[in-house]
């Protein structure tokens, strides 16, 4: 019978179960935080992004236009 590898309960029929790399929790044992956004150009699906692949996580600050229209 497979357990839930935060509490070590055994699971019932009925519970939610999150597999992680083969590792089996209860839902409510762990914390979910979104990791991805679907993308899309002119309505048109072109991909998976991850969080961490975003611009404001990968970019310098040298990277950016300086935003001169409030000079």
């Amino acid at each position: 019978m497979k357990r839930c590898e935060e509490c070590y309960q055994t699971f019932k029929w009925d519970e939610d179960v999150v597999n992680v790399n083969d590792d089996y929790y209860h839902k409510n044992c762990v914390e979910m935080v979104p990791v991805e956004h679907v993308a899309y150009v002119n309505g048109e699906y072109i991909g998976v992004v991850e969080y961490e692949d975003m611009a404001c996580f990968i970019l310098d600050t040298d990277d950016y236009l300086e935003d001169v229209s409030n000079a």
